[in-house]
């Protein structure tokens, strides 16, 4: 067989994860059977062969969906944060390591089996501490962090016992003299567990309450050692009387005294070793997968496709027109239930088809953004349930949808709405059916999510909204945090260090300043800086309420206010609110009051846009004057922010920003998030002309969700994102500033002394890293 390993890693981190060792050991042991293995990670699709080709993923925290057409096995070894019923079933053979969750997907209907983890015994041995003592009364290996507070290892620590600890996030939470390094190697692993009388094992709370032992037990055994773990609800084997599961309370101190105070013989701990052995090796598990697959082989088991077309059913019956529609608001009819009674009729009926497309920009103003996902991805599961069974119809209509109202909520099925309304306008060409397959997987995907539809397992613990959820659903994305493929930090951080001028060769340079200040206390800071800005310029300033409005008129008496609704935050105040203001100025800077009461870190991101922007009177007339001599200059952005540089990418946006970019450019590619520049935290110096086509949107209050705190995923941080893709796409560049005094990210700055120095900067490509 060809085996084909997935992992939840990427191949750019792949070394930081435990599971790559555990995949590369487990890839030996099917060599020793005859078996091909290759290894393929995140965001990667397998290599297949054609012949015998079986994949097999190894699941930690995200759930992956099988690969179409080939028999797909998966091993939990560790809870996803999410895991659907209906996917869980797609696969061919379902292993866990937890027998407690084998109990719960049985009686959910689905075939599991328990697999524990296993250990190499190639590796772990008592043979590992070469030719040192067993000198470490008890070890511990692993990270300290708040999901992760190693209750058993405090506990032994405030008893007085002597635990070494390799590990991170352990410096300042007990004493320094415990502390033995932050990494080990495979082979300096077992050498201390080799080594140690004793090991501890601490679970992550949610593995120990599924019932997943991890590894660390069964390694530390193979080499001999005494394990004490903390409690892993339904684990028990009497085979390993070496293992000893105690929580944290007063039972903990008597085992630990009764294990260290014989001096265990070689003898001994080799039995320890052989009683592993017999049972968790990685030869053990092996067998048991392979037999699984040859048996899933010979059976022609095969994952499908969330979309193909059907071969034709026989006609029967008399011809009759049905009329479909792909939006039935008000039917709760799921995509299943759609293809069953579909399929009833054509089983009775010759069927003329009319499929009725609907407007995929419109959204009733009755349901929040993650039901009107729902209700999208409806859509395109029932247009790809009617394409599917076309060969089986007499006649097959499609009527275009009406014009784009564009009323509702923009969300991130949207485009996809269009793209399968497309698709289906044309569904006799390859093309328009390969588009079909991973819209439809998509929206399999996000329908299947509910709550009462997934097995109840360990939840996202970055503090996602549900709508974030649910992008990441759609786009297989994993929940937990992490930073895209190819993104880099660097990109963020090359920026031009301002120097002085004394005064703008010309003042004829209409200016316009608009400010969004939804927090009025702010006023007087804005008050305070514009005080650099000596030259002619128009205030207009933006809020929600008509008190917030009189306290900000007291302390910015020049400015034009306007009342707006509390909706797509900054972005709906300038661009909405005073859309046709932009129209008089040549060169517009857009602020507006920046608090992030959901993360303490970034408290001074207001004061560093700001400060980047109106640094003093002649930075911010070297700006103008780079305005003035360069004419592809579009935007001017302070530096990134030092606590949002690992978040200067699409994150939860993209889909968003794909629908919003329909509405202006749907001849424009977004870039990927390792080109994609804009100015975060939406403050920013441009050249009016360069924000055209935003302003010319046409958007509205209903375009934007009710503010409920979100912190990404909604159409003004699309719309953030796009202001770099815009300027960009209309020909003009954007450039980062800092002030002359700024020491950050001095390796990155780009000094000049004269404007020319900045235009051969821009030509030479020396602020694309």
């Amino acid at each position: 067989m060809h085996i084909h390993i997935g992992l939840n890693a990427r191949r750019t981190n792949a070394q930081s994860w435990g599971d790559l060792p555990f995949a590369h050991s487990l890839a030996a042991a099917f060599a020793q059977f005859g078996h091909a293995s290759q290894l393929f990670f995140r965001d990667e699709a397998p290599t297949l062969t054609g012949q015998r080709d079986v994949v097999l993923r190894i699941i930690g925290p995200h759930l992956d969906e099988p690969v179409p057409g080939v028999p797909n096995l998966l091993w939990m070894i560790s809870p996803p944060n999410m895991a659907p019923l209906a996917c869980l079933a797609r696969y061919q053979a379902l292993f866990l390591a937890s027998n407690a969750l084998v109990r719960r997907c049985l009686a959910q209907g689905l075939n599991a089996v328990h697999l524990p983890q296993a250990t190499d015994t190639r590796v772990f041995n008592p043979l590992a501490r070469g030719d040192l003592p067993v000198d470490l009364p008890i070890s511990f290996v692993g990270n300290h962090a708040p999901r992760a507070p190693r209750l058993t290892v405090r506990a032994a620590l405030d008893l007085g016992f002597d635990v070494k600890i390799w590990g991170q996030g352990w410096e300042g939470v007990v004493p320094a003299h415990h502390l033995c390094g932050t990494r080990l190697d495979s082979a300096e692993l077992a050498q201390v567990y080799a080594r140690s009388h004793v090991v501890l094992n601490s679970h992550m709370p949610y593995m120990a309450e599924l019932g997943f032992m991890n590894n660390r037990s069964f390694d530390a055994l193979a080499c001999g050692a005494q394990v004490v773990s903390d409690p892993v609800a339904g684990f028990a084997d009497p085979d390993l009387p070496a293992l000893h599961q105690c929580g944290a309370g007063d039972t903990l101190g008597p085992l630990l005294e009764r294990l260290l105070a014989p001096n265990p013989t070689a003898q001994q701990r080799a039995d320890i070793a052989a009683s592993v052995a017999a049972g968790y090796s990685f030869m053990d598990r092996a067998t048991a997968i392979a037999q699984c697959a040859e048996s899933l082989l010979q059976r022609n088991a095969r994952a499908r496709p969330a979309f193909a077309l059907l071969p034709p059913q026989p006609r029967r019956g008399v011809r009759t027109p049905v009329t479909l529609t792909d939006c039935a608001d008000g039917d709760v009819e799921t995509i299943s239930q759609f293809e069953t009674r579909l399929d009833a009729l054509i089983a009775q009926h010759q069927l003329d088809v009319t499929l009725i497309l609907s407007d995929p920009t419109t959204t009733p103003p009755s349901l929040g953004v993650e039901p009107a996902m729902r209700r999208a991805a409806l859509a395109v599961g029932r247009i790809g349930a009617v394409i599917a069974r076309q060969a089986s119809f007499a006649a097959l209509t499609v009527l275009a949808p009406p014009g784009h109202a564009g009323q509702g909520v923009i969300h991130a099925v949207m485009h996809d709405h269009r793209a399968a309304q497309a698709a289906a306008l044309d569904p006799s060409t390859p093309a328009a059916l390969a588009v079909l397959e991973p819209l439809c997987a998509r929206a399999r995907r996000l329908l299947e999510s509910p709550a009462e539809e997934c097995l109840a397992l360990a939840q996202g613990d970055d503090g996602l909204d549900p709508v974030q959820t649910a992008i990441r659903l759609l786009t297989n994305r994993p929940l937990y945090a992490h930073t895209p493929a190819g993104f880099s930090r660097d990109r963020q951080k090359r920026h031009l260090r301002l120097w002085p001028r004394k005064a703008l060769a010309r003042s004829d340079l209409s200016i316009g300043v608009f400010v969004h200040l939804y927090y009025p206390d702010l006023a007087a800071v804005f008050r305070e800086r514009f005080a650099v800005l000596d030259l002619p310029y128009r205030l207009y300033v933006s809020t929600d309420t008509a008190e917030k409005a009189m306290a900000i008129k007291a302390q910015l008496p020049t400015a034009e206010l306007r009342v707006v609704p509390n909706r797509g935050r900054d972005v709906f105040g300038k661009l909405v609110g005073f859309a046709d203001a932009h129209a008089d100025h040549d060169i517009v800077l857009h602020l507006h009051g920046k608090k992030s009461p959901h993360a303490s870190g970034l408290d001074q991101w207001l004061d560093h846009c700001l400060t980047c922007l109106l640094p003093n009177r002649e930075e911010v007339f070297r700006i103008l004057s780079l305005f003035r001599s360069l004419p592809d200059l579009g935007m001017v952005a302070p530096l990134t922010y030092r606590s949002v540089l690992a978040a200067a990418h699409w994150g939860d946006n993209l889909d968003i920003a794909r629908e919003i970019l329909a509405r202006i450019r749907p001849d424009l590619a977004l870039p990927p998030d390792e080109r994609l520049d804009f100015p975060v935290g939406s403050m920013f110096w441009a050249r009016a002309a360069a924000l055209q086509p935003l302003l010319g949107l046409g958007l509205k209050a209903c375009h934007f969700p009710v503010e409920t705190g979100q912190v990404d995923a909604t159409p003004a941080h699309a719309i953030e994102r796009l202001f770099g893709v815009i300027c960009q796409a209309g020909g003009y560049r954007m450039i980062r500033v800092a002030p002359a005094a700024s020491q950050q990210h001095k390796g990155q700055q780009i000094v000049a002394t004269r404007n020319e120095d900045v235009r051969r900067a821009l030509q030479t490509g020396m602020f694309d890293p």
